[in-house]
């Protein structure tokens, strides 16, 4: 930060089962030029950011985008990070004079936005500042590769897959169509595999070929 920024933060880290979040609690008094090269260092994609940016900009419902909305912006758009609308995509400040403002962001690495959940709630008290509750409702890996397929040659029918590829070739010589005809093979081939013990199906590809 600059010697001249008011930009205060706190760092936390918040663990979900056993995997640490790094949180970031912000307030950018209004007017002030934030620096965020201090949170943008130990950013990754377990990182997300909560709180008063000050920055009003068209993207979250001010009627036009200030210098320090631009900077916000800026920030959002020139690095992984997501800006996440709360779930009434609703104004986050009251203010006394009956105004309502948005001052209040919620900023994730890419990674955690479709694992992240925010809701407002009303201020106490009225006017001020509404309760923003953001919540990770799943961490872990959310995709398992498929399993393999695996054929054993050592105890393949060898004789039922001589009669199968025999019925197909002597099919496909009298059938013009070839492409066709592949099929058949293809799927003489398959049929004769799902009978058979399974192993490595790198050692079934010479016969695909």
């Amino acid at each position: 930060m600059t010697t001249d920024d008011k930009l205060e933060f706190v760092q936390m880290h918040i663990w979900r089962q056993d995997t640490p979040i790094r949180v970031f609690f912000l307030y950018n008094p209004p007017n002030n030029k934030p620096d965020f090269d201090s949170i943008l260092l130990n950013w990754d994609s377990k990182s997300l950011i909560l709180g008063d940016f000050n920055a009003p900009s068209t993207r979250w419902g001010y009627m036009a985008t200030s210098c320090i909305g631009s900077i916000v912006e800026n920030l959002i758009d020139s690095n992984p990070i997501d800006f996440i609308e709360n779930e009434e995509n609703s104004p986050t400040c009251l203010s006394y004079s009956g105004g309502v403002s948005h001052p209040d962001l919620l900023l994730t690495h890419p990674a955690l936005s479709d694992r992240v959940q925010h809701k407002l709630f009303g201020s106490p008290g009225g006017p001020g500042h509404k309760i923003l509750l953001s919540s990770i409702v799943k961490y872990g890996p959310s995709y398992r590769e498929p399993r393999r397929t695996y054929w054993n040659l050592k105890k393949a029918n060898w004789a039922k897959f001589k009669n199968l590829t025999n019925e197909v070739l002597t099919d496909s010589l009298v059938m013009p169509n070839f492409e066709y005809s592949s099929r058949l093979f293809t799927l003489a081939v398959l049929k004769w595999a799902s009978l058979c013990p399974k192993r490595t199906a790198k050692e079934i590809y010479p016969f695909l070929e």
